[in-house]
């Protein structure tokens, strides 16, 4: 899905279910979600994230803090009560607005409008800490990639990343049965052709891709970062194996 479409898809999401498209949970498809129960789940997000940093010997200035694919702001106003300056950074309009419309920081939370294929808005070493959940997944692994390249020229000397990601859906195990037995080939041919289905004739759709880890490592890595942790996750759901990754770009020399 091109990234203009991927907008357009999204913005509908946030015109019909925009709590439920940010967090998926089949009992609260249809505008179920209570607001002030969605947003609990961000502050409930965020201290455990802070907490799973710090437990693994990970420190996280908190200056400035970046939500990629905030959406809503579920995370960003979570965020805002750790950070002394959050940007929430989106490509859906009306995800935007609404988040707006539940912005409780004032001037110390900001949220913006991304369209490009890049984070170019925002200037090299700017954050200290950047957070994406549930977001690089609906993502082409061409974009993922180029965001993960992103965050590294954003962070700060000393600054953290986290995210999570799954392997691509397109290689996940097989279950058993019939499919079991066919050719890894025929599956993975199969698996992309309904992707592209449900990009060409669903409207609004998810699509849910990924990377394997020791591209995530290179990629990071050759940006100028150091992936220190690496544990299974599954926030993603049932898509295949998934992993939440902590990124942290050294201490500039004085």
């Amino acid at each position: 899905m091109t990234l203009a479409r991927l907008q357009r898809h999204w913005d509908e999401f946030g015109r019909r279910d925009p709590y439920w498209a940010v967090l998926t949970d089949p009992a609260k498809a249809g505008n179920k979600w209570d607001p002030d129960e969605f947003f609990a789940t961000g502050r409930a997000e965020v201290a455990q994230v802070l907490e799973w940093a710090s437990v693994r010997g990970v420190t996280i200035r908190r200056s400035r803090a970046l939500d990629f694919g905030c959406g809503v702001g579920r995370l960003t106003q979570a965020l805002g009560d750790h950070f002394e300056q959050v940007t929430g950074v989106d490509i859906a309009p009306s995800m935007l607005e609404l988040a707006q419309q539940h912005n409780r920081h004032g001037a110390r939370c900001e949220y913006v409008l991304n369209e490009r294929e890049d984070l170019g808005l925002f200037p090299g070493e700017s954050v200290d800490f950047i957070y994406s959940r549930l977001v690089l997944q609906h993502l082409r692994p061409a974009l993922i990639r180029s965001y993960l390249r992103e965050f590294v020229r954003l962070l700060d000397g000393g600054g953290v990343a986290i995210f999570n990601l799954p392997v691509s859906p397109l290689d996940a195990p097989v279950s058993g049965g019939l499919k079991a037995r066919l050719p890894r080939w025929l599956i993975h041919g199969y698996r992309r052709v309904r992707l592209e289905m449900n990009d060409r004739f669903r409207f609004p759709s998810m699509e849910v891709n990924g990377l394997k880890p020791r591209e995530v490592v290179t990629i990071v890595e050759s940006a100028g970062a150091t992936v220190v942790v690496t544990e299974p996750d599954q926030t993603h759901g049932d898509a295949g194996p998934g992993f939440l990754y902590c990124v942290a770009k050294s201490a500039r020399r004085s």
